[in-house]
């Protein structure tokens, strides 16, 4: 480095926000986590998020103090951000969320360090294309299964963000169950919250299921179900049925669309019990020829889901110019 470029640390501190926890990590700029800490996610209010955010981050710095260099702090958060204000627009994770939240201004106002923010797929698909899979294909889909489902593609090595940053949304793909208004959102009945309120809507017409039991336990989760499927459970077996099939159909409309050289599942459901071995046949089968040519590579996602994020999030510190520190709120950005 010459004497006339910026200094830059070569760790950054990284928040990631999703799947109802917070990790806050040191990550190195070869996308190793030094260091974390998990904390709750609290969503009962607006102003008890931030609120906890701010305390778990005051915590964390007191853990770290004097053991790591950084100079950037990256975010990684669910919902619609403006990457530009760094503004969080919109989230239906947090009860009462009406209006935009300046998330950049308030988190560089608690560690005194410029903060970058990204929708958490979008940062989850960047890590994958900077350590993962990206770096054997530049034309990629990276698909994530968890409480909800979305994507990120990358085309020629670029993520494709949209006009408003909101693209990947996949969540809103619809299925048709057949019948008389039968259609429905993907998200609702195929995501890790979809599949468990799903099975208890269906309890009634199911009363002898294992799910059944595994609900009163405490213990009815998306693994549950596709481990009592397994073993013929009529209630799970419908479920995962239609979950691998919706999940399926959506995939192959997707490849269709971007003639990705590389699809790779991500989240923390993308591994359930025979999951990924029934998508790879439904693409098998159901993709047309030159697309399925051109797909060399249908499997996991090559980063830990435990730490893909907090990794996406430090990368934006320095795949991203730097913004100026924030002087107050941010604007409230486009409307909702």
């Amino acid at each position: 480095m010459s004497c006339t470029e910026p200094y830059r640390a070569q760790t950054a501190m990284a928040i990631d926000i999703r799947e109802e926890r917070i990790k806050v990590g040191i990550v190195s700029r070869e996308g190793s986590v030094l260091f974390s800490r998990r904390y709750p996610w609290e969503t009962s209010s607006v102003a008890g998020f931030l609120d906890t955010l701010m305390l778990d981050i005051a915590d964390f710095q007191s853990r770290t103090d004097g053991q790591w260099s950084y100079d950037r702090v990256g975010v990684s958060i669910g919902g619609w951000i403006d990457r530009e204000t760094g503004t969080w627009l919109y989230t239906a994770k947090v009860h009462g969320f009406a209006d935009p939240v300046p998330l950049r201004y308030l988190i560089e106002r608690a560690t005194g360090r410029p903060v970058f923010i990204d929708n958490d797929i979008h940062v989850s698909t960047l890590a994958e294309n900077r350590f993962g899979i990206g770096k054997i294909y530049p034309n990629f889909t990276y698909y994530h299964i968890g409480r909800g489902i979305a994507v990120g593609v990358v085309s020629e090595g670029r993520l494709i963000r949209g006009a408003a940053n909101y693209a990947g949304e996949y969540g809103g793909y619809l299925y048709d169950f057949g019948g008389q208004d039968s259609i429905c959102r993907l998200e609702e009945f195929a995501s890790g919250r979809g599949m468990v309120r799903w099975a208890r809507s269906l309890f009634g017409q199911y009363p002898n299921s294992a799910l059944c039991q595994a609900d009163r336990e405490g213990m009815l989760s998306p693994a549950k179900i596709f481990e009592c499927g397994a073993v013929n459970d009529p209630l799970a077996a419908h479920i995962v049925h239609h979950v691998q099939r919706g999940i399926g159909l959506s995939v192959v409309s997707l490849l269709s669309f971007t003639n990705s050289e590389a699809i790779a599942f991500g989240g923390e459901l993308a591994g359930m019990n025979g999951l990924l071995p029934a998508l790879t046949d439904f693409i098998e089968e159901y993709c047309a020829p030159p697309t399925r040519r051109s797909l060399n590579y249908i499997g996991s996602g090559r980063l830990n889901v435990q730490e893909e994020g907090m990794i996406g999030a430090a990368w934006l510190t320095w795949e991203e110019p730097g913004p100026q520190p924030a002087g107050g709120p941010s604007p409230a950005g486009r409307a909702t």
